[in-house]
This record gives structure tokens, sequence and C-alpha cells, in this order.
């Protein structure tokens, strides 16, 4: 590993803590502000007023705002997320734990298609520095790093799922055969293939095509840009640019 790709993993590492504090604190005082009330929300318009304060006061949000904060972030860093008020005070952990095997399931692939794309698109552009293809590679690059994904993938569903059905449009599995499935760990992938249930599997795996490649597009384009600056950089060693000196072509 380069010592620009080290210094830059790190940087963008050190830099997720304060990012992570800001936005959850953003998001904590925007929730506070905004117009409406979660205790008549979950109870409905025609509770008490007792009834409503008793809730409050058991959530503690009749205490100072800072208070509350405080506590959020306390909460927060233990892992205790508190209940869903819209989900029947389901515990918010359980809701993850429904949720977490989906996004694992679409990360994988979609950080296979990344790299894919963006190291062997970054090598050879680097191989043909300033080649008309290596400008067509970055100029593309820029286009897949500025499409906002959600629009990318609005595209893909037009054009893979309406124009063209070929890929399944939303979902994790065709709705028919998940009435029958049965997913302890909720890995659809994992569950199918230990229960050697093959038509679900392929279901799982069609339907995860379409999300994976819009993924991985949209993050390739700043791993072809680092591939090839870093791959440039390492062709310019002297261990390198000495080889044809020593016969080595």
């Amino acid at each position: 590993m380069s010592n620009s790709l080290r210094r830059y993993l790190i940087t963008r590492l050190l830099m997720t803590i304060p990012m992570v504090l800001i936005l959850v604190t953003m998001i904590f005082f925007i929730m506070r502000v905004l117009p409406g009330d979660p205790i008549r929300s979950q109870l409905g318009p025609r509770v008490s007023e007792e009834q409503a304060d008793a809730l409050r006061e058991r959530l503690g949000l009749n205490r100072p705002i800072l208070v509350q904060y405080f506590d959020f972030i306390g909460d927060m860093v233990t892992f205790n997320f508190g209940t869903a008020l819209t989900q029947g005070e389901r515990p918010i952990k359980d809701e993850l734990g429904e949720r977490l095997p989906a996004t694992i399931e679409l990360t994988v692939p979609a950080m296979a298609v990344t790299a894919v794309i963006g190291i062997f698109s970054g090598a050879y552009a680097a191989k043909n520095r300033k080649k008309p293809i290596d400008y067509i590679i970055r100029l593309l690059s820029i286009i897949l790093s500025s499409i906002p994904i959600f629009f990318m993938g609005l595209l893909f569903q037009i054009a893979l799922s309406v124009k063209f059905p070929i890929l399944p449009l939303s979902g994790r599995m065709d709705t028919l055969m998940l009435t029958n499935f049965e997913s302890p760990t909720n890995f659809y992938l994992i569950d199918a293939i230990i229960t050697g249930n093959w038509p679900a599997l392929g279901s799982a795996l069609s339907h995860l095509v379409m999300p994976s490649i819009t993924l991985g597009l949209a993050l390739s384009g700043v791993f072809v840009r680092l591939t090839r600056v870093n791959m440039i950089e390492m062709l310019q060693s002297d261990f390198i640019t000495g080889w044809p000196g020593k016969g080595y072509r």
C-alpha cells in the first residue's frame, strides 16, 4: 500500500468520527424544532393531556433539551437506541436486526463491482496516461461521481424494469416465493443456500443485480481516480523506471 493511499484511508477514518457526531447533532436538534408532536402521533389526537404528559415523563421529553441531547449521545454510544414509537414500542435493536442483513447483502456485491470497475479502469488509465482513453476514463469517473445515486437508480429502474423488464423493480425476493420462504437469519442468500432452496436463491440474486450495479457504479468514480493516481506514482518509482536499464521491458 502506497503512502498516499495509506494517508487517504487514515484521514477518511479519522474524519468519520466528527462527521457522525455533527450529523447526529443536526438530526437531534432538527427533530426537536420541527412541528409536530411524536407523543400525539403515537397515542392519537383524542388522548388526554394527562396521558400525553405521563408518556413524555417516561421518555424524558419534558427535560431540558441539552440534558436530552447528552442522554441521547450516551445511549447511542452504549447502543441503547430505545423503542420505535411507530412499531408498537418495538426495540430499535430488533428493527436493525431485521434490516441490517439486507444492507450487508447489498454492500458486499456493490463493493465487488466498485473494486472491479475502479481498480481495473484506474490501472488501465494510468498505463495509458495522457492518451485519449485516459481522458475518457477520467471523464466517465467524474460523471459517475456527479450523478446522484437515487437518480441513477431511477434510470436503471426505468430502463431495466419498466422499458425492458429484465430485472425486478424492487424488493429482495419475489412476493409469492417470499410467503413460503423461511429466513431465520434474514440473510436471504445464506438461508437459501443452507436450506437448498435454489429458486429462492435465484430470485434473491436477481433482486440484487440492479441495486449492486447502481451502488457500485456510483462509488467506482472515486476508486478510478484514486487507483490511477497511485498507479502513476508507482510507475514513476525508481525501481520501475530503472528496469529498462537492466534489460527488462
